[in-house]
């Protein structure tokens, strides 16, 4: 779905006045079936007397629009007279336009101008390539709300040329102010010294070699060339300005992943003329695995004051591309609050500014604390000398983390139950431990994404301020909590701390989260096993009765060392592990890796592998933490066969997964699958306030420990007989962090997934709280059940993926209460919520107003889960 831009409309004209105008260049079939959708947004012209639009169709473009979208050069555009104007409609959004929407209050603060590329367009080449969205007309328009975003459809050699020119010509006023005004850059991937473009110009030369645009291309291709004099005199003209002059701010950010070359994939034979003519000649980005450009040649060089030098984990091509708010976007939206709009008061004595610095709001306290905790926790990116510090700052840190997950919990129920809760009083309290800690927060984060740390001295120095900001922060809001808690009844706290009071809940809330949040700044090390001590079952119907005691000695016959090098593959496989003269029975997980993989990306995998495994092994230990894990026994790495692979290997003595119990034992009371369920939740909100997500939550990744003499079908498992345990992380499960983008191709985990993460290859959504509160609705369907979704007729009716996803959701409208056996309605109503299709609980009524302040609140979703099945829990008999 593609974007027009609409030039010159009336100004008394609203939306619908230019989509009947519209429509009457529409044919009869047209105006019927094709819905034309509009944004009216400023016009950029100076002194003009029209506004422009943002203008897509659905579900295709009008015919008298053929021309414009099929012109390769970007030159057509359509008018249309209209009440004695003549409107202008194009595509190629060439000079300025404002795309986003006039502020609220209308008060604008800083202008956001967006550069195309070289032959770019100046509104596709910011749209996702998933959603089709621009991100920076979405995605601003909640961060950046008094930003006037724009866009300008030239090349960025034309913005570096003009700065250079207002330098030149700054006795002019205008000029001069427009300079003054400039107080920050980012560059997305720009070549600055040079790009590798081998396989574009064979593009070029094969498809545009005929065509009026061939020659201009191939020339904008030769200024990316390396060494290139004027390109070499213009950059350096342009660093002594920014770097020496004016001492802008510049951000650069370089791709870390890498792309796949342009290739020709199909031709018709013998015919190169007519296959270039007619474009049966096809060209895709399959080609070998390369970095068309390297960090060097992408970044200024300026010292780190002046340039701040940003990873993205997008390629080349997709880098400007953002589908959601990664943490490459985040760090760019909390520079661009920090640029200053004094430059507008001085250069244009017409503007004024009264706004004071806004106090940080706990859902941004919350980011940066999770993006510190985590770069931490990697204790490969903390030198050794600041070990000590750097465990103590961790401590601090997750300390706040619970805090803040508490300070919302509270202020959820006093929503919801109408209740007097002074946060705004709290807001204000801490408003200086909060902008201290903010600030502090933001430069520790920076220091932790940057590829090296600047001196020892620095850094902790650093590490110190952010740890007395801490300190502070957490006394005083432990305080107004306590006093808070006094006001407000809390059943939940009360029944898991035996009434014992809040104060000895706040302890035990940290105690165990910070065990889990501290988890590499710890002694444990796992233990790395050899991939050749690994034994699996030749035949895969070997594993069945692997949680009996005389398993092993059953299927050691079939257990051989050279069949493991052919091994097929699966998420999950039941093996033995020698050990000394001994077999231990282990539960083994592949991760694999893409065939692509570099080592440098490798090498952060096998980090993210050791962060996990420390974390479980952690959590393993405590005795206070919520969060109960399958207890690990190593980890290992797989280089033979056809692919790579980490493997988490676990302890499976006495370990049935859930899948396995469903066919395995009768089906559970009533209470006792309310009770699995509100276990399961446990351990996902214990690792949310810990600062991670799971990532794959399923039947087969959730386990029960559970008595070896338990029989079979004739057993029914109950509260007492049965140790609810998680396992089957994603490699990066970091709450708002990135995932280690690993497909999950089993149908069966698949069908678990949120929608946003459903696309298969590597380029899926990241891995967020709400996925998991979805992912844990849906086992909680199963658990009703007690059957698998496969179980039902009805689920292998339908090819399409998100039609059994759709049948499977709907599954959970059977659960009301009408017999002995059946789910009560509030197990349904808690599935509704956890799958985003009601935003209330039950016995928790919430209104439109109350959902928007829940909506801002970041992780109060799971948590809000385990309180409404803790009630049900109690409720049933």
């Amino acid at each position: 779905m593609r974007t027009f831009r609409v030039r010159n409309v009336p100004l008394e004209y609203n939306e619908e006045d230019l989509k009947n105008a519209l429509r009457q260049a529409f044919n009869a079939d047209e105006r019927i079936n094709i819905l034309p959708m509009f944004s009216l947004v400023p016009s950029c012209r100076p002194e003009s007397q029209t506004q422009d639009a943002l203008l897509t169709f659905h579900p295709k473009t009008p015919t008298f629009l053929d021309a414009v979208e099929k012109d390769k050069t970007g030159m057509t555009e359509r008018q249309i007279p209209v009440d004695g104007h003549i409107i202008n409609i194009d595509l190629n959004f060439f000079g300025i336009t404002q795309v986003s929407n006039r502020p609220r209050d209308g008060k604008v603060d800083i202008d956001l101008v967006f550069v195309t590329g070289l032959d770019g367009n100046a509104f596709g080449s910011w749209a996702s390539r998933a959603t089709g969205l621009m991100w920076p007309r979405e995605f601003f328009r909640d961060d950046l709300p008094n930003a006037r975003v724009l866009t300008f459809g030239y090349g960025v050699r034309v913005i570096i040329k003009s700065i250079v020119k207002c330098k030149v010509l700054d006795r002019n006023e205008f000029n001069k102010a427009i300079l003054d005004s400039l107080k920050g850059l980012v560059f997305f991937g720009a070549p600055h010294h040079g790009l590798d473009t081998k396989d574009t110009e064979a593009y070029v030369s094969k498809i545009y070699s005929d065509e009026p645009t061939g020659d201009a291309r191939k020339s904008l291709l030769n200024e990316l060339q390396k060494n290139i004099p004027a390109v070499e005199r213009e950059l350096q003209d342009f660093k002594d300005l920014v770097g020496e002059q004016l001492k802008i701010r510049v951000i650069s950010v370089y791709e870390r992943k890498p792309g796949r070359r342009l290739i020709q994939t199909s031709q018709i034979p013998n015919e190169p003329s007519k296959a270039n003519a007619t474009g049966s000649v096809t060209w895709k980005r399959e080609g070998d695995a390369y970095n068309p450009l390297p960090k060097e040649n992408s970044v200024l060089g300026f010292p780190s004051s002046l340039e701040l030098q940003l990873p993205s984990d997008s390629d080349h091509s997709n880098m400007t591309k953002f589908d959601h708010k990664d943490t490459t976007y985040q760090i760019i939206v909390e520079e661009l609050r920090k640029v200053s709009t004094k430059s507008i008061i001085e250069g244009f004595s017409f503007e004024s500014d009264t706004t004071e610095t806004p106090i940080p709001r706990f859902s941004q306290l919350r980011t940066s604390l999770k993006l510190v905790i985590y770069g931490l926790r990697e204790s490969y990116r903390v030198p050794q000398e600041l070990e000590a510090l750097s465990f103590n700052l961790l401590q601090n840190l997750a300390e706040s983390q619970v805090l803040l997950e508490l300070a919302e919990d509270i202020l959820c129920r006093a929503i919801i139950l109408k209740e007097e809760v002074q946060l705004v009083d709290i807001g204000m309290t801490i408003q200086d431990e909060s902008r201290n800690l903010d600030t502090a927060l933001k430069t520790t984060e920076t220091l932790l994404r940057s590829d090296r740390f600047p001196s020892l001295s620095d850094v902790a120095g650093n590490f110190h301020t952010l740890l007395q900001s801490s300190i502070g922060y957490n006394t005083h809001l432990k305080t107004l909590l306590l006093e808070e808690n006094s006001k407000i009844s809390t059943p939940r706290y009360n029944s898991r701390s035996n009434r014992s009071g809040f104060n000895e809940l706040l302890s035990l809330r940290c105690a165990g989260d910070i065990t889990i949040a501290s988890g590499t700044l710890g002694h444990l090390e796992p233990e790395w096993i050899p991939f050749e001590s690994l034994y699996f079952p030749a035949k895969p119907e070997s594993e069945k009765g692997h949680e009996k005691e005389s398993w092993l000695e059953k299927v050691i016959q079939f257990f051989t060392e050279p069949e493991s090098s052919d091994l097929k593959l699966k998420p999950r496989r039941f093996a033995a592990l020698r050990a000394g003269n001994k077999f231990e029975k282990v539960m083994v997980e592949f991760r694999p890796c893409p065939e692509y993989t570099s080592p440098s990306e490798l090498s952060l995998r096998r980090q993210g592998l050791i962060s996990t495994a420390r974390t479980i092994l952690q959590s393993n230990l405590s005795t206070t933490t919520r969060l109960s894990i399958v207890p690990l026994r190593g980890v290992s790495f797989m280089d033979t066969g056809t692919s790579r692979s980490l493997l988490m290997i676990y302890r499976a003595d006495a370990l049935v997964s859930l899948d396995e119990a469903f066919e395995k034992f009768g089906v559970p009371t009533v209470k006792s699958r309310v009770w699995l369920a509100l276990r399961y939740a446990e351990s996902i909100a214990a690792l949310h306030s810990a600062c991670f997500c799971h990532g794959l939550i399923n039947p087969s990744n959730l386990y029960l420990q559970i008595p070896a003499s338990l029989g079979e079908r004739s057993t029914v498992l109950q509260v007492g007989n049965m140790s609810p345990m998680v396992a089957g992380f994603d490699i990066a499960r970091q709450v708002e962090w990135s995932s280690d983008l690993v497909d999950v191709e089993e149908p069966l985990w698949r069908i678990h997934l949120h929608p946003e993460r459903m696309q298969r290859g590597y380029n899926k959504e990241r891995q967020d709280s709400r996925h998991d509160a979805f992912s844990l609705g849906m086992v909680m369907v199963e658990v009703g059940f007690w059957m698998l979704f496969s179980g039902f007729k009805k689920y292998g009716s339908s090819e399409a993926e998100d039609k059994r996803q759709d049948y499977c959701i709907k599954l959970r409208k059977n659960f009301r209460g009408d017999g002995a056996d059946n789910m009560p309605r509030d197990y349904r109503d808690i599935i509704s919520y956890c799958l985003g299709l009601s935003d209330s609980l039950p016995g928790q009524p919430v209104n439109a107003q109350q959902s928007r302040l829940l909506s801002e609140l970041e992780e109060p979703k799971v948590t809000r889960a385990v309180d409404a099945l803790s009630r049900l829990y109690e409720s049933l008999p």
